[in-house]
């Protein structure tokens, strides 16, 4: 009995001891398989096999310096910002995660900056000037899902003289941003655009 005891206990122990181990491979061949992908350009592919990295080995700062660069080139700004950040817990000083998080909090910045003048630009009926500016802004990768809903709702308001497309920019900011879009400005927006169409589209904005 007290060999199968000491059998049992032993086993346990190996058991403890083997986990860690085949963790921590999972982990590496995860990384592995992630910076293949994202040498291939499969940045979606990448991003699945780091997280599952980061989640077997969250120790790794490689991990999480990969997976803010494939963050990055999917447009995910707020995820490769966390993800360089979690970098720098583990690795302070770490260059790139940290050159990438300074100049990402300056471009920000400078956004914010853009979209007050493209706010300007509406009260001042400047709307041709204010849809390129918003249109510059759209297609520059440093704004935030936030800061997309808030151009593209103003990108909306710069196009009233075109309700019907107008319209269709609220509907595409319903999709892609349900969450930060501003549900008041964006019924508000979306009624003035239904009684300017005429029809039952204006019956629709005055509800």
């Amino acid at each position: 009995m007290k060999r199968l005891i000491t059998a049992m206990v032993a086993t346990a122990a190996l058991a403890v001891m083997v986990e860690p181990v085949l963790a921590q491979a999972d982990a590496q061949e995860a990384y592995k398989q992630a910076q293949s992908a994202y040498e291939a350009g499969k940045f979606d592919e990448a991003c699945d096999l780091a997280e599952k990295a980061s989640q077997t080995d969250p120790t790794n700062p490689e991990t999480f310096l990969l997976l803010g660069k494939a963050q990055y080139q999917r447009g995910r700004l707020e995820e490769a910002m966390a993800a360089w950040s979690r970098t720098l817990q583990l690795a302070p000083g770490q260059p790139f995660a940290m050159r990438m998080l300074d100049m990402l909090r300056a471009e920000r910045v400078e956004v914010d900056t853009r979209i007050q003048l493209v706010e300007v630009m509406i009260r001042e009926k400047l709307l041709a000037e204010a849809h390129r500016e918003s249109s510059r802004l759209l297609g520059e990768k440093a704004l935030s899902e936030t800061q997309r809903a808030r151009v593209l709702l103003l990108q909306a308001e710069t196009l009233l003289g075109k309700p019907a497309e107008t319209l269709a920019r609220i509907q595409q900011l319903r999709v892609l941003y349900p969450k930060q879009a501003d549900p008041v400005q964006t019924s508000l927006l979306e009624g003035r655009a239904k009684l300017l169409s005429g029809g039952q589209a204006t019956a629709d904005g005055i509800r």
